[in-house]
Order: structure tokens, then sequence, then C-alpha cells
């Protein structure tokens, strides 16, 4: 506990985290618990790779802990999953931003260099596919399975997909940005497009 005592006073002084946190802000008209004390707490889960939002409530019983994020009570597991949902993304990508920033003014991406010059890479990855829920932001294709009759079938299937723009090195990997690539569903035109690679990589290099 106490070398994540001395990282969070590290970020806070290089990277002026506390003054970065102060403009976070969430969905949440009746909030509770700070904002600053939940992102925190899932800060310091990805951190210490925490498996699980359970796993992760479960260490917010320690009073070190509960110093550390300013809040003096556990933080439920719930709590993160609601949370997480509300969160402003600017303030997001902008915490991102300065981050990244101060990285580049303090030669840490000087590793990822080739030859002189930085080399953006685009990555999507697939999540939460399902054949009986969706939502309206879901991405749709048709699969074909077998029935019970073993014959071959046409069936939906919904899934989220995200677009990762991002620095790749031997020493360290940046994430400079990312974009949810779903398809919105439904009106007379079908399918049409709300997140694409080319926004995400717009994003990137301004």
């Amino acid at each position: 506990m106490n070398q994540l005592a001395l990282f969070l006073d590290y970020c806070v002084k290089v990277y002026r985290l506390g003054w970065h946190l102060r403009g976070l802000r969430t969905h949440r008209p009746y909030a509770v618990i700070p904002t600053k004390a939940v992102f925190l707490t899932m800060f310091f889960g990805v951190v210490l790779r925490m498996g699980s939002y359970a796993s992760l409530s479960a260490q917010t019983k320690r009073r070190r802990w509960q110093h550390l994020v300013h809040w003096p009570h556990i933080i439920s597991h719930d709590t993160f999953e609601y949370v997480a949902e509300r969160f402003y993304l600017e303030d997001l990508r902008a915490l991102l931003v300065a981050i990244n920033r101060e990285l580049k003014e303090n030669k840490a991406l000087e590793s990822c260099k080739v030859n002189g010059l930085l080399f953006l890479s685009l990555d999507a990855n697939e999540h939460f596919h399902s054949r009986s829920r969706c939502c309206p932001c879901c991405c749709e294709r048709q699969i074909e399975i077998r029935g019970q009759d073993g014959k071959k079938q046409s069936v939906t299937e919904y899934y989220h997909r995200y677009v990762f723009a991002q620095i790749n090195g031997p020493k360290i990997n940046l994430l400079l940005d990312l974009t949810d690539s779903a398809w919105r569903r439904g009106g007379t035109s079908g399918l049409a497009p709300v997140g694409t690679p080319t926004a995400c990589l717009r994003r990137a290099l301004l």
C-alpha cells in the first residue's frame, strides 16, 4: 500500500492528476460518492490488475485505501458499473491527452521511435456478442447455425466493436484514443455509422 501511495504522489506531481480529476464529471444528478474517489479506485484497480469489480470493492474496506481515495466507506461493485456508464467521455479524453503530452515532453516515447518517427497503429476489438440481447448501438451480423433438427438456419448476432489508436514500443504501449464503431439500427435508412476508425484517427492526430 505504501508503494501505491508513492505512485499516486508521482502521478500528482508529474502529471497533475489531482488537478485533472477536479474537472472529471459524471451524469449522476444525486451523486453520494465523489467521482474522484470512484475514479481513483478504478485507476488503482487497473494498476494492480484487479480481476473484477468485486475484488476491487473488497480493497475499499481497507482504511489505508480509503485514505488514499478520500472516501471513508466501502464502495460496492455495482457502484463501479453505474459510474463507469456515466462518465463524460470528453473529460476522459482530455485527461488522456494531457497525460500523453506529458509523456512526450518527458521523452518517454523515445523508445517507440523508428528512424526518428512515431508510428500510429489502429486496431479493433470485439466485445459483448449475443443472439438474444441488444441495444440501439449494437452492430449486427447474420451467422449460420445448425438447429436441433440438424438443418442450417440464419440468426442475427449482436455485438460491439471498438477501434483503438495507439503507439506501441518495446517499453511502453500508449493509448491515444478509442471509439465505439457501432452501427445504429432502425429507421428507413437501415444501418448508419455512428463511430468510425477515421474519427478515432482524426482525434488522435489533433
